[in-house]
């Protein structure tokens, strides 16, 4: 009998001085244990029962509470939500550290089990896994983001088969521009939130197009007691500038989910609002003829005389029945704005890294939608032409497609609770 009491007052001494902490169930079972670590909603614990030890866990919805080092008199009791460190280490060895993760760097990294504790470090090979805020519920993930993305674009509307091949090479130039955008995002749980969405496309070309020659027949000229039919080559060169402008903002929900280290965040955000449309524009044409022939007898051979064409004097001299005519011209700039808006949407898919608990950085693919439908048109003012404005209503084969796809990256700002 004696012998049983010392054994078991040996045996309760081992157990108190290797379990110091107390797992209590819904169903009134307290656990006298050693708790190793908490991951995805199951606690990992381990306890003795004579000389062996045994590795168990329990779902956090079967636990009613649980304290650390609750057995140890010499110790203060650490409270799961306690003003204590936070954040959790977990070894190669399957040892967790409760303790303040101070800097990663080097390969290393360095903790504090408390405030007042020294600081030591675990190189990178000794660490399986680590979390910052582990012991601090509702707080492992940021609460809000504020992101700002820039890079490339390309909008997705096909080329009019109805455009000259010249003025279709301008407008393909135009399908590929630059955008900037900022969101924001506030997180009501761990993988859902909702926010805003801004987004800003730039595109723009200058190009200069030369047309085809094309004979245009004269009408008949009379000049005295002269007169004579012909033709002339005329040949158009054209400048075309446009700027676009893309201009979107609306309402965003946002879906999130992180990896095990709470360091990476993969992300979908879908959004809806308002998609504007601004091309400001700029053409300028170029004209001169060569070569006239004429219809009448050599009769007339070195007379020479005046015309007026088109608001400038031209000196045509007969030679053998031909005449050479060069007209150097050029039609004034005629700039315009074309302005609209429609609905528009977006899809956001994403990666980012926080790097540190309040900066990452993160790269995006974006797809965005919307079609115009109509549009307001204002031409400025010229030496010929008075300043017009015209509202237009496009058919369904003009409908002007806004959808493009953008590859951003950029930086990402976020705070926990």
């Amino acid at each position: 009998m004696k012998k049983l009491l010392l054994s078991s007052m040996l045996t309760l001494i081992f157990c108190q001085s290797y379990s110091q902490d107390l797992i209590v169930t819904t169903n009134g079972d307290s656990l006298n244990c050693k708790i190793k670590y908490r991951m995805s909603g199951i606690i990992h614990y381990k306890f003795s029962q004579g000389d062996k030890t045994y590795h168990s866990k329990l779902p956090k919805s079967d636990v009613k509470t649980y304290k650390y080092d609750f057995y140890n008199s010499n110790s203060t009791e650490k409270y799961l939500n306690d003003n204590g460190p936070k954040d959790l280490v977990l070894t190669q060895d399957g040892d967790s550290i409760r303790c303040k993760i101070v800097a990663l760097k080097f390969n290393q990294l360095y903790y504090k089990v408390d405030s007042s504790a020294d600081i030591k470090h675990l190189t990178e090979d000794q660490v399986k896994k680590y979390r910052f805020d582990y012991y601090h519920p509702f707080s492992n993930y940021q609460k809000w983001t504020l992101s700002f993305n820039g890079g490339y674009s390309r909008r997705l509307a096909e080329i009019s088969k109805n455009l000259s091949s010249y003025y279709a090479d301008h407008i393909k130039q135009l399908k590929n521009g630059y955008h900037l955008e900022a969101d924001f995002a506030y997180y009501f749980s761990e993988y859902l939130g909702i926010g805003a969405k801004c987004a800003l496309f730039k595109a723009s070309n200058l190009q200069t197009i030369v047309g085809p020659e094309i004979i245009v027949p004269y009408c008949r000229y009379e000049y005295d007691l002269y007169a004579w039919e012909g033709y002339y080559i005329l040949e158009k060169t054209v400048r075309v500038e446009d700027k676009h402008t893309i201009p979107y903002i609306g309402l965003m929900a946002s879906a999130r989910l992180y990896d095990s280290k709470k360091r990476g965040t993969l992300l979908l955000n879908c959004s809806v609002g308002y998609l504007g449309y601004t091309d400001d524009g700029t053409y300028a044409g170029q004209f001169f003829t060569i070569k006239g022939k004429l219809g009448d007898n050599n009769a007339y051979v070195g007379q020479s005389f005046t015309i007026k064409r088109n608001t400038q004097t031209q000196w045509l001299e007969f030679d053998d029945g031909y005449f050479e005519c060069t007209d150097d011209g050029a039609v004034a700039d005629q700039s315009f704005t074309i302005k609209g808006n429609t609905l528009g949407w977006a899809l956001d898919f994403g990666y980012d890294y926080w790097f540190s608990r309040s900066m990452a950085l993160g790269v995006r693919m974006s797809v965005m939608g919307g079609t115009l439908k109509k549009y307001t048109k204002k031409t400025a003012a010229t030496e010929e032409y008075a300043a017009t404005t015209e509202k237009i209503k496009l058919k369904k084969d003009e409908y002007e497609g806004l959808g493009r796809i953008d590859i951003s990256a950029g930086l990402r700002f976020g705070g926990k609770k």
